[in-house]
């Protein structure tokens, strides 16, 4: 998942949090709706408007761009954005623009042509880094969402701890109706995504314990790739072994043998991926139609 998708999410499940990072924490964030808006006939989206719901409101428009990555040309498109937006929205008066990156080093250098808009107080720009540094520690442990903004930024070395705790944390707090269930689902979306680069095995020892991690959406989505990918290895490797050797010796037999051997290529080739995900050999023969042996003997190889 890319990071403004991210972003975008927690700020549906959490409005309030915008307003925390912009510093207007006492912002009412029932009075606005929030959604991504595409620019008509340009091919630009905003990534996230916080609009009036009430119309005719003489609350601001706040239009957010969420860039964690380095794009030279960015305030160019932003502000195009911004503009294309204004004049397909005419009733829109009061208007503020907010960027956040994750770090000052992502802000781009481009921007004498827009220095008047960067430094009035219709463009905000916050540094995730900057930002979290100014904050008292026990401000952030009391914001679920500072928490959550934290960790998207945090190293890697530590990213793993702070994860777990997170994780935690939420768990406790559905358990005892403090939050439901779709903010639980939501930091495991965040964990998935700042943990990308952990194996699966790393991410099951030190996030979950064995059941939570089988009813966890992450171990269903590794679930469902692994199935398909031994579908699509077995398919594309079968018909192109098929393929090759029956031209090559110009019989059917040539097709068809290629074409199983292929199949079942494929299939041993995923045993590995679920028995790590903790099933049994049984089942993993079972969901490939192999035989238990041929699952303990790929297992092995």
């Amino acid at each position: 998942m890319k990071t403004d998708s991210l972003l975008h999410n927690i700020f549906i499940k959490l409005p309030s949090l915008f307003f925390e990072l912009i510093g207007q924490p006492d912002i009412n964030p029932q009075a606005y709706k929030f959604d991504s808006v595409e620019v008509k006939q340009t091919g630009f989206r905003i990534d996230g408007v916080f609009a009036p719901v009430t119309a005719g409101s003489d609350l601001k428009v706040y239009l957010s761009e969420f860039q964690f990555y380095s794009d030279e040309k960015f305030y160019r498109r932003f502000f195009a954005e911004i503009f294309l937006y204004l004049r397909h929205h005419d009733d829109v008066e009061r208007w503020q623009a907010v960027v956040i990156y994750p770090t000052i080093k992502l802000k781009p250098q481009d921007t004498f042509a827009y220095e008047v808009l960067l430094y009035s107080w219709q463009v905000q720009r916050i540094y995730l880094d900057e930002l979290l540094a100014s904050i008292p520690s026990d401000a952030i442990e009391g914001s679920l969402g500072l928490k959550m903004m934290e960790l998207i930024i945090e190293k890697k070395e530590t990213a793993m701890a702070s994860a777990k705790k997170l994780k935690d944390l939420v768990s406790r707090e559905v358990a005892s109706g403090q939050t439901d269930r779709q903010m639980l689902e939501l930091i495991e979306t965040l964990v998935s995504y700042k943990l990308a680069t952990f194996t699966k095995e790393e991410l099951k020892a030190m996030i979950y314990t064995e059941t939570e991690f089988k009813e966890s959406k992450l171990y269903q989505s590794i679930k469902e790739e692994c199935f398909e990918e031994a579908k699509l290895e077995g398919k594309l490797e079968g018909k192109l072994e098929g393929k090759l050797e029956g031209k090559l010796e110009g019989k059917l037999e040539g097709k068809l043998e290629g074409k199983l051997e292929g199949k079942l290529e494929g299939k041993l080739e995923a045993v590995n991926g679920l028995l790590a995900l903790g099933l049994s050999a049984e089942q993993v023969a079972g969901v490939f139609e192999l035989t238990v042996e041929q699952v303990r003997q790929a297992a092995k190889s």
